[in-house]
């Protein structure tokens, strides 16, 4: 276990290669946070949980040959991408909680089955790119500006499904999520300046307010937003087994945070300290605390 400690500036470049648990303060945290550049796995690196850390570029493989299986990816923070490069072999993956920028969660190559058996829920990101129909994809939020949400790579070979989630755009221009070999089933989208085109699939509710507790533009703001649903949402009670939509749903296993927080890591602040002490003086300093 590697808790890395908060910074202002960023440990740059990263390569892992063994499985560790590499657990960070917090990725957006109004005090201070810890970041990195870039976090390249290799091999020798499954089983590893990734936590806490805020990503100024991506986190991703880079080659062909690379076997990971059996990790996860939870509470980061990616301004580049998610990605796992076509080739190898990617299984047994969890990846939630994230907050994943621009790209998203990418598979480079077309019909690339690497990544199987996975499960991506109750993140925030732009668009996912998917290719095997193994993978599950549920209860997330996608912040969409009329381009892709939800693209199947193999989309010649089978449909892709794609459950609870929330697809919010705030575009003058038509927003439309579908793309070949992409069915949506019990998700809702909302575009609050322009219009919609229905999803392709069953059981979705089209172009209507989510009405979140609070949200600014189509971009995510940590210290602002709040994705809970009001009590009177359209989103209350319409997933595929009458959850909720969206990253927050009773009986959920995992709860989303804004900031990053690991769950178990506590939260200290020194929050006042003798600012002078004369030789063989006391130094007094409170300390505050509190669990995630």
């Amino acid at each position: 276990i590697i808790l890395v400690q908060p910074s202002e500036t960023s440990y740059g470049d990263v390569t892992l290669n063994k499985p560790l648990q590499l657990i960070g303060y917090g990725h957006s945290d109004p005090e201070i946070s810890t970041s990195l550049r870039d976090l390249k796995l290799l091999d020798g690196s499954s089983s590893s949980h990734i936590s806490g850390l805020y990503f100024g570029r991506n986190l991703y493989t880079d080659r062909n040959s690379t076997l990971l299986s059996d990790m996860i990816i939870e509470n980061n923070r990616i301004d580049g991408s998610l990605y796992f490069y076509q080739g190898a072999g990617v299984d047994n993956i969890i990846i939630r909680g994230n907050y994943i920028n621009s790209v998203g969660i990418r598979y480079s190559g077309i019909n690339d089955n690497n990544l199987s058996n996975s499960l991506i829920t109750q993140n925030i990101f732009t668009v996912v790119y998917v290719a095997n129909q193994t993978n599950t994809i549920k209860n997330n939020i996608i912040l969409g500006s009329g381009g892709d949400t939800v693209v199947n790579y193999g989309n010649a070979n089978a449909d892709f499904t794609v459950q609870n989630n929330i697809l919010y755009a705030s575009t003058t221009n038509n927003f439309n999520p579908n793309s070949a070999g992409v069915i949506y089933e019990n998700c809702l989208t909302y575009n609050d300046v322009g219009s919609v085109t229905a999803l392709n699939g069953t059981n979705n509710i089209n172009d209507i307010d989510p009405q979140f507790v609070n949200i600014g533009e189509e971009v995510f703001e940590p210290l602002t937003d709040d994705y809970h649903l009001q009590s009177g949402s359209p989103a209350k009670g319409k997933g595929a087994n009458g959850e909720d939509l969206g990253i927050y749903y009773e009986g959920a296993p995992f709860v989303f945070n804004n900031f990053g927080y690991t769950n178990g890591v506590p939260k200290v602040r020194i929050t006042s300290l003798t600012s002078q002490v004369r030789p063989d003086g006391e130094l007094e300093v409170n300390i505050e605390t509190n669990s995630n």
